[in-house]
């Protein structure tokens, strides 16, 4: 029985250590749970950081280059289709190679330490320039397993920076080459630049000049010491001071009369002193010759002062016409006087009004203006006797064109007893300006419909792949490749946008020249475009040997694919499209020719204008007006030159020439 006992106690022994360890065993499992957990939120948290970021972000394998992690700013892809780091962003099939390349993956294998290199990626087929920043990754024993690369699109800041330098070299060429002296000196009066113009002026070189002061040069003459001291006295107030004429004394020992003028500025952290001196030699003369015309024209004007005061009387009619004469400044001159009669016309006018001045002067206005309009503006305008007026009427024309626009301006005469004398009316021919002012219309209604297709497009997809959760693959990837393609043709409208806003605000576009075959380009472009549009033949004929020529490889093919566009466009399916490039007389010659609609004399006339749409139409065919624009801007931009010949239902041909340059080694 006591031996049973102890077989009890053994056992619930044991069973108190097993309770114990399956506590145990529960409460790992809880750790497990909670490090599980920790570990995905910090993921989590470590996507979104990675995602937050407005650059390209990757993680590198450093063995065979592909991208392990990128966020939406640098691949938008399926990563397990194993992406390299090449092929993503330089368009390449092999690593980097190069000094001019340097492959930051190499770099970093043999110095384990952080990269910072400059590379040219591609974005949307477009070269950028981005600072490319690398950190290693190391496994437990010290080898680099990945790359962290983060990249920062400097192109506008390198762009700016040589801006900056071309407007620096212009500086220096207006400081260099002014006509009148500048030079800079400090608050003590010690030269510290100085241009050749002052070199001229005082006779000593610029190393003679600096850091001495002009006490210690002796420039000025003793009397007028006193003046400069107090003139320097301002500038350390901060006050500019002049024009002030004193006397150089140059290193000869000649003189020269200047007029200086002095503007302290603050440069370089200190305080400086910007003085401008110009050369008045030949006008102190004039200045003497001047006093002698005075003397005699004084005794002159005594003598005639009688017979100008009779004068003045019986011209006073005359100078009230003269003054209204000087003041138009536009083509049609018509001078009424108080009673409502023509007393001035010039020749605009005179072919406005199908009249001669000769004929209708000092005539009633009523009998002689045979526009209504205008007539009966002038009447109103007569009547209240405004000080300026302005209206608008139209001239028909003898053909079949649009009537003209003409703006009529008034101003009221007065004699110098400040009494009403008359009106006198300018008119302009404003027809040019309220076109512009159509087209810009259209133009605005037109890039509002092409603007909002594409945008419509992108939205109603997206939302249905956002709402909808189960689309099948292959239906996924049609709306994200239709919402791609929508983007690709709203970013070609934002270019054409934003190219145009840079030639009307006077802004030049900076041309990447490289030496390239032209012709090699040109057959290229031609294969690509005959792929996306099947239905037409595209012939190219290049009679030349391959040109090489300096080009931005980028514009040009811009400038093609531009005007193949419009021949495609506005071609029926079916028909052919000639490209024939040859070299004549020192330029290459490439002609685009289509069997299209083709345009009239009129049409041909505005076709490189800003807005212009061949066919304005609610039918018209896409486009915002600005293709043919921008294809000049380019061409003339390479020192060519750009044309087109067209007749009305017999096809287009566009053509321009590009100067050729002698070959040169890449």
């Amino acid at each position: 029985m006591k031996k049973k006992t102890e077989t009890e106690k053994n056992f619930q022994k044991e069973m108190e250590v097993l309770r114990h360890r399956v506590s145990e065993l529960e409460e790992h499992k809880i750790e497990r749970e909670q490090a599980v957990e920790k570990i995905r939120l910090q993921n989590e948290f470590l996507n979104n950081v990675i995602e937050s970021l407005r650059h390209p972000f990757y993680v590198i394998d450093v063995n065979d280059y592909t991208v392990k992690l990128a966020n939406s700013y640098a691949f938008s892809g399926d990563l397990s289709k194993n992406v390299t780091c090449f092929a993503l962003t330089h368009n390449r099939k092999s690593p980097c190679k190069g000094a001019k390349h340097v492959c930051p993956l190499e770099q970093m294998k043999k110095t384990k330490k952080p990269v910072k290199v400059e590379h040219v990626h591609y974005v949307n087929g477009d070269p950028r320039i981005f600072e490319v920043r690398a950190f290693p990754i190391f496994d437990s024993v010290g080898n680099v397993t990945q790359m962290i690369e983060y990249s920062l699109d400097i192109t506008d800041h390198k762009q700016a920076e040589e801006e900056l330098r071309n407007s620096e070299e212009k500086l220096k060429i207006l400081f260099e080459n002014a006509p009148d002296a500048i030079y800079l000196n400090d608050l003590k009066g010690t030269f510290i630049d100085g241009n050749k113009a002052a070199e001229r002026i005082t006779g000593y070189n610029r190393e003679e000049l600096i850091g001495k002061s002009f006490l210690r040069l002796k420039l000025l003459a003793p009397g007028q010491i006193k003046k400069a001291a107090k003139l320097l006295i301002k500038n350390r107030k901060g006050k500019a001071t002049g024009p002030d004429e004193f006397n150089i004394l140059r290193k000869d020992g000649s003189k020269i009369p200047v007029e200086i003028r002095t503007i302290p500025e603050k440069i370089g952290g200190k305080f400086l002193v910007l003085s401008i001196a110009r050369d008045i030699t030949d006008r102190k003369r004039a200045e003497e010759i001047i006093k002698e015309y005075s003397r005699n024209l004084e005794y002159m004007v005594d003598e005639r002062s009688k017979e100008l005061q009779l004068a003045l009387k019986e011209t006073e009619f005359e100078r009230d016409k003269i003054d209204g004469i000087l003041k138009s400044i536009a083509d049609g001159l018509i001078v009424i006087d108080k009673h409502f009669r023509i007393i001035l016309m010039n020749q605009a006018a005179e072919v406005l009004l199908g009249v001669r001045f000769s004929d209708v002067i000092h005539q009633p206005v009523d009998s002689v203006i045979q526009n209504e309009t205008l007539r009966d503006r002038m009447k109103t305008t007569f009547d209240k006797k405004k000080t300026s007026d302005q209206f608008d009427f139209e001239v028909l024309e003898k053909d079949p064109k649009p009537p003209s626009i003409m703006r009529a301006r008034t101003s009221v005469i007065k004699n110098k007893e400040g009494k009403f004398s008359g009106i006198a009316f300018i008119l302009m021919d404003v027809t040019y300006e309220n076109e512009i002012d159509r087209m810009k219309t259209e133009f605005i209604t037109s890039a509002a419909h092409e603007l909002r297709t594409p945008i419509t497009s992108i939205r109603g997809f997206s939302e249905i792949l956002l709402s909808k959760g189960d689309i099948k693959e292959k239906e996924k990837e049609k709306f994200l490749s239709y919402i791609n393609q929508q983007s690709v043709n709203l970013t070609a409208i934002l270019n054409d946008l934003f190219s145009i806003s840079r030639i009307e605000s006077g802004k030049r576009i900076i041309l990447d020249r490289v030496i390239c075959d032209f012709s090699m380009l040109v057959t290229e472009t031609v294969s690509n475009f005959q792929k996306l549009f099947p239905k037409f033949e595209l012939k190219t004929t290049m009679t030349s040997a391959p040109a090489k020529l300096m080009l931005d490889e980028r514009r040009l093919k811009d400038a093609l694919e531009r005007i193949l566009s419009n021949a495609v466009k506005f071609s029926p399916e079916g028909t052919s499209i000639w490209i024939k490039g040859e070299s004549l007389n020192g330029d290459f010659q490439l002609s685009i020719e289509d069997q299209g609609i083709g345009m009239s004399p009129d049409q041909l006339e505005k076709v490189f204008d800003k807005y212009y749409k061949v066919d304005a139409s609610d039918t018209a065919l896409g486009g915002a007006g600005l293709g043919l624009t921008i294809v000049k801007y380019f061409i003339e931009a390479h020192g060519g030159k750009v044309w087109v010949e067209s007749e009305l239902g017999k096809g287009t041909t566009v053509r321009f020439t590009l100067p050729l340059e002698k070959e040169a080694s890449p």
